[in-house]
């Protein structure tokens, strides 16, 4: 069996490390925070122009046709920089979606959450609601056969520039996917999220809703829910994977620089210690993250690999981050220092879409269930 990447995979991933090295440092990185950039605009540009943001959209969607693999590869060098980036709310809950359920208009519509300023972007979270099978948001029918949205979506980035949202909410207590048009009954407001990046608060109140804007809808659409965490799980995955990588590298290089008693800290035992367990976690979660990612790109079932991928990262990326900040003591947090960005971006993604207790409070869900079903003879 070959596991090495493809000339393919190694390209994308030595163009995006190009294109982010040019673009992505701790003084950019700064800076746009202090100048209020909901994220790095110009790195964002650059990869959508080089066609990176769309190679895992399917050809008639307007993208490269690649799969969860290439995906995968691209999300972990943007996590290596720690780049404030609207992945998440872009790629995975917008796009993703409209390519693989949107009817053929929706399809090619998916590329548009990709543009250099993105006019489609998902929003999905809400505040209370950690389960997002089960939305707030609601979605009712008229008389008329056109729809009325009502609810408010949180933590949705690159909304200030949204022409249409990608929306989770209920219908007659079943879930639908639909796009609702950023305008009358919209209000778009400033958040800051932990990590000092600009997020936004979306409310929707009375929006009418016509049916050529559901994407998906009923069992169907529930179908779709399931499908989508899963990526969504391995993007995290992914992008946590890079985070981690260059949490360790830095916490390395300090260990090595860290000058006590007249030696590196890197020769006393302890430090060396913690520093050989956080490697062991950074490759359990790099064969988690590709697991789930090769289960997807080839069609196989991936829910639970997804799930356990999460919890890898979840859990692992936990310990690295506290290893990190004990190893570097004072300067570990200090927002100054690269560390800080890099150990919060870990953590907001850590308790997005569930933490690692959650997923193994439902993985041991479904060993229960299965152990209680009886079994055919």
């Amino acid at each position: 069996m070959n596991f090495a990447w493809s000339e393919e995979q190694r390209d994308i991933r030595e163009l995006a490390r190009r294109i982010l090295k040019d673009l992505v440092n701790d003084d950019v990185v700064t800076q746009a925070q202090r100048d209020g950039q909901p994220y790095l605009q110009d790195a964002w540009k650059a990869l959508s122009e080089a066609e990176l943001m769309s190679l895992s959209l399917s050809e008639e969607a307007g993208g490269g046709g690649m799969g969860e693999l290439e995906l995968s590869i691209l999300l972990r060098e943007i996590g290596r920089v720690g780049a404030p980036l609207p992945i998440m709310s872009t790629l995975i809950l917008a796009a993703l979606p409209l390519d693989q359920y949107g009817n053929a208009e929706q399809k090619k519509s998916a590329i548009r959450a990709l543009a250099p300023t993105p006019e489609i972007v998902g929003a999905w979270s809400e505040i209370g609601r950690r389960d997002v099978f089960d939305p707030a948001t609601t979605l009712s029918k008229n008389s008329d056969g056109s729809y009325t949205l009502n609810g408010v979506k949180t933590h949705v980035e690159a909304a200030q520039d949204a022409k249409e949202f990608v929306v989770t909410a209920q219908l007659d207590g079943k879930p639908v996917i639909l796009l609702a048009n950023n305008g009358e009954g919209v209000t778009v407001t400033p958040q800051q999220a932990t990590n000092l990046t600009i997020v936004y608060e979306v409310r929707f109140q009375d929006v009418r809703v016509q049916e050529a804007q559901i994407v998906v809808q009923g069992d169907a659409a529930q179908e779709a829910l399931d499908w989508l965490v899963d990526r969504v799980l391995m993007a995290q995955s992914s992008l946590m994977l890079g985070l981690a990588e260059t949490t360790l590298d830095l916490t390395a290089t300090h260990a090595v620089d860290r000058v006590q008693f007249g030696q590196p800290i890197a020769t006393f035992q302890a430090v060396g210690q913690r520093c050989a367990d956080a490697y062991i976690d950074l490759q359990s979660l790099e064969l988690a993250v590709w697991r789930v990612a090769w289960l997807q790109a080839n069609g196989h079932p991936s829910h639970d690999a997804a799930q356990k991928a999460k919890f890898v990262a979840a859990q692992t990326s936990h310990r690295i981050g506290a290893t990190a900040t004990h190893i570097h003591g004072g300067i570990g947090f200090d927002r100054d220092y690269p560390l800080y960005r890099f150990f919060l971006g870990l953590k907001i993604l850590e308790f997005s879409f569930g933490n690692a207790k959650e997923q193994l409070q439902q993985i041991g869900a479904r060993f229960a269930q299965a152990a209680e079903t009886p079994q055919a003879s």
